[in-house]
């Protein structure tokens, strides 16, 4: 065993669900989705600052995760990968980290990182 299971669900919760799961992702640049959610100008300007990620809340309270590029099934698994992979690494000393993420758009498509593979509904 590599490492136990329950530790990368445990990361996989705290680093992505809490954060993202029953919320919307949103791209910082889209002006119109930012406008329309009230998210606030200083969040939009640190999340395009730092160029990173960020859980925010919008006027009604709705969970939002605003992000730095088009949320597109490619763009979060290559940023979920990051994420998994420094959370592995830094819970383990360095000894594990993700070979591949794969994030699913439906049941048939979905795109991994890395590899760049990805499926397309038929």
């Amino acid at each position: 065993m590599v490492i136990d299971f329950s530790v990368v669900k445990e990361e996989l919760e705290t680093q992505i669900s809490h954060l993202c799961d029953h919320g919307l992702i949103v791209d910082a640049d889209d002006e119109t989705m930012t406008e329309m959610l009230g998210i606030s100008k200083g969040d939009i300007r640190w999340v395009k600052e730092h160029e990173a990620a960020k859980a925010v809340s919008n006027v009604a309270g709705f969970k939002v995760y605003l992000v730095p590029f088009p949320p597109t099934c490619e763009h979060l698994a290559k940023h979920w990968y990051a994420i998994m992979s420094h959370a592995l690494k830094t819970r383990t000393n360095g000894h594990v980290h993700a070979k591949k993420i794969r994030v699913y758009e439906t049941p048939n498509s979905y795109a991994d990182f890395p590899s760049g593979d990805l499926i397309v509904d038929q």
